[in-house]
């Protein structure tokens, strides 16, 4: 895997169009990763991973509102029995 430095990466762009391997983009002043650039060639085989972490990302994103409407759909239930329930009598 090769590494490009995020200050190489922008002085020389054109970098990404020359590279046929896999390349981390670090930032080499704190040492951290901040992505990875994948070859458009190699980019089928990885396609299904890819889709479960944009699918991951989704959820988490949506997390909130998830938890919320499962909320109002327990009190919506149980209105509606008890609605149901004094209908009856």
């Amino acid at each position: 895997m090769v590494e490009i430095s995020i200050s190489e990466l922008s002085k020389h762009p054109k970098i990404l169009d020359e590279l046929t391997e896999i390349a981390k983009v670090v930032n080499k002043k704190e040492g951290k990763i901040k992505g990875v650039f994948i070859p458009l060639k190699d980019f089928e085989s990885i396609r299904t991973i890819l889709e479960e972490i944009e699918y991951r990302q989704w959820i988490e994103r949506n997390k909130k509102g998830f938890e919320a409407t499962q909320k109002e759909l327990e009190t919506l239930f149980e209105d509606a029995i008890e609605e149901l329930g004094r209908k009856i009598d």
